[in-house]
């Protein structure tokens, strides 16, 4: 599995182009739609994945879906805020409404995706948006907003509430082995990094032992 990685818009969002063979999918569609089908070239494009609903990560999922033909994922509890500008907060950033059209595939949590030789399994965790999830397969996990290198994801949007943010970011650290992990913003880590420097998760951890 490839995986390749473009910064878009204006708040610097991780965008994801994964492929296996000729096949490949978009992991959060922000930004410059031109970029990211760029990256994608001459492959095939089977599904925009969201890792949630706000503004600065949908804002080329429109153009993309229309000029290629794929199909939007979403999990069904961020689906609303696609065409609510309140609740994707791009009201409150741009003073303007962001909005997507593109009706969405909804999932749900613990759902394989599937997608060609594309296959991530989908991890609800909510705290970030209510339904923010991780992507994830054996060696890495799309972290979406909610878990950065040594940090978590804000949750004083719609949808946010600290305390279920940090049992979600307890929960991924909890995942056997050690994942890549490739967060919405900033530098890529590691579970394995997270265990030991992330505040959030390594005082739980020590406090469990």
């Amino acid at each position: 599995m490839k995986i390749e990685t473009a910064v878009c818009g204006p708040l610097h969002t991780n965008c994801y182009v994964v492929s296996e063979g000729n096949d490949c999918i978009i992991i959060d569609a922000a930004g410059e739609c031109g970029t990211l089908l760029d990256l994608v070239g001459n492959r095939k494009l089977l599904a925009v994945v969201q890792t949630h609903g706000h503004f600065d990560h949908i804002g080329a999922v429109d153009e993309i879906c229309n000029k290629t033909g794929a199909p939007l994922y979403i999990h069904e509890y961020d689906a609303e805020m696609l065409s609510d500008p309140v609740k994707n907060v791009s009201m409150k950033f741009y003073r303007r409404p962001l909005l997507c059209d593109t009706v969405p595939n909804t999932f749900t949590d613990g759902e394989t995706l599937t997608f060609g030789g594309i296959v991530l399994r989908v991890m609800l965790t909510p705290g970030h948006t209510l339904g923010s999830c991780c992507l994830y397969t054996r060696d890495v996990i799309f972290s979406g907003d909610t878990l950065f290198r040594g940090t978590i994801g804000r949750t004083d949007h719609y949808g946010g509430d600290t305390e279920r943010e940090i049992l979600s970011v307890m929960q991924i650290a909890m995942l056997p082995g050690d994942l890549e992990v490739l967060p919405g913003h900033g530098e890529k880590t590691s579970l394995s990094a997270e265990r030991e420097y992330n505040p959030y998760i390594n005082k739980r951890l020590k406090g469990a032992e």
